[in-house]
């Protein structure tokens, strides 16, 4: 029985937000084909009755990293550099994106296991906006120049990857043929789902959400989403519409690592706390909160929108739509390139590099305010066109092409 080694950046395979989503359906499609696996994440805390119930009998282990180590790389090479003394680990999947990727592989003690004899490896993971340069695309030249696999889930980051790839390659370096793999995310569509008027109308009660205009956006505190142009967008709409509200799915601060902010001072200074209502609590954000919460919310808001400087996908955009909710976003990436068929357009005005190449679209608060004011005034009409994307979503492709992409580099 072959060994896989699912190396994440989602620490915990049954998280309920983000990219960590997508690691479950990874590990359900090996273990149903018959591998053993062990998923191992960065800062992991998971417990034996963590475990789900159709995993109970089946060949899987979930390594727990050391407290200190938080981003796994200690363990990483200790699982490498000790796999002869206990299982041989024959391939290894990274859901990863590929500065993380880089991360793991360029550790001490796992790059002197890889290099050296490298091991069938699979890639799957996303661009957040492009270009993608070195030291980020080597890792993925290194990959595929060793007989691997990369795969990514839009068009954009596929050729934002292709061109990293051929221009990582050495001066007067023949780049072997290879293609990106494209499988799209799914969508959870048990629990993501348009409730009826009756239910909708319970939820906003609760909420004390009835009389108000509520624009909702759920993402992480980090830079590249920008908040604060949203935050923006709201104050100059408070004249018009002194019932609006935003609905911030966020943590209000969470440090600055991924310039982040903190929301809650900028809401002050901005002058509108009394406009921007956080959840109450995010027990781990990590994990996310239970399905059944945002569904609530989507279901609860007027609308969805999300000015994001760049995105590989946008998972809560595509639940936001699974349930009904109309949605804005950003014109560019992969956010736009999934929800271009029911989504208003915020159109970039601006472009930001960060430090690693990456650029950002930039919309102004004035157009983000725009729009949040045409769609109050004029509900868009792609709600059903939304609806009906949502349903041919699913998570079977991942399962699927995941297996193939592990059988292919086994041979």
């Amino acid at each position: 029985m072959k060994r896989i080694l699912v190396v994440s950046d989602a620490v915990y395979p049954l998280a309920t937000s983000g990219f960590a989503v997508a690691v479950r359906p990874v590990i359900d499609g090996l273990l149903d084909r018959g591998f053993k696996v062990l998923h191992m994440a960065r800062g992991t805390a998971f417990k034996k009755d963590d475990m789900p119930a159709e995993w109970k009998n089946k060949p899987i282990t979930v390594a727990a990293c050391p407290a200190d180590d938080l981003n796994g790389y200690r363990y990483l090479g200790y699982l490498l550099d000790t796999e002869d003394k206990f299982e041989p680990i024959d391939a290894i999947v990274y859901v990863a994106d590929p500065e993380s990727i880089r991360s793991w592989r360029t550790n001490v003690q796992a790059r002197s296991i890889n290099l050296n004899r490298p091991m069938p490896t699979v890639t799957y993971g996303p661009t957040e906006g492009g270009p993608l340069l070195r030291p980020n695309s080597t890792c993925l030249t290194e990959i595929v120049a060793t007989g691997g696999i990369v795969s990514t889930y839009t068009e954009f980051s596929a050729k934002v990857m292709t061109d990293a790839i051929r221009m990582a390659m050495a001066p007067g370096e023949e780049c072997p043929y290879f293609d990106i793999r494209i499988i799209p995310h799914g969508v959870d569509h048990a629990p993501f789902r348009k409730l009826d008027d009756d239910a909708r109308q319970r939820i906003r009660k609760a909420f004390g959400w009835e009389d108000k205009i509520v624009v909702t956006n759920v993402a992480r505190n980090a830079g590249r989403k920008m908040w604060v142009n949203l935050f923006k967008a709201i104050k100059l709409l408070e004249k018009d519409y002194p019932n609006l509200i935003l609905y911030a799915h966020t943590a209000g601060f969470e440090g600055y690592a991924y310039g982040g902010h903190n929301l809650l001072e900028i809401a002050r200074n901005i002058g509108i706390t009394d406009r921007v209502i956080h959840p109450d609590r995010i027990p781990n954000a990590w994990h996310g909160v239970p399905y059944e919460q945002l569904i609530a919310v989507y279901n609860a808001s007027d609308m969805f929108v999300t000015p994001s400087g760049a995105e590989g996908w946008c998972l809560p955009l595509s639940e936001a739509a699974a349930c009904g909710c109309p949605v804005i976003c950003t014109a560019y990436s992969g956010i736009w390139e999934q929800a271009k068929e029911y989504a208003t357009p915020l159109e970039p005005e601006n472009w930001y590099t960060l430090q690693d190449g990456t650029e950002l679209a930039i919309v102004s608060p004035g157009q983000i305010a725009e729009k949040i004011d045409e769609q109050i005034q004029h509900p868009a009409g792609l709600v059903e066109r939304g609806l009906e994307i949502a349903k041919t979503r699913t998570w079977q492709p991942l399962r699927d092409g995941i297996v193939r992409m592990v059988e292919e580099v086994l041979l």
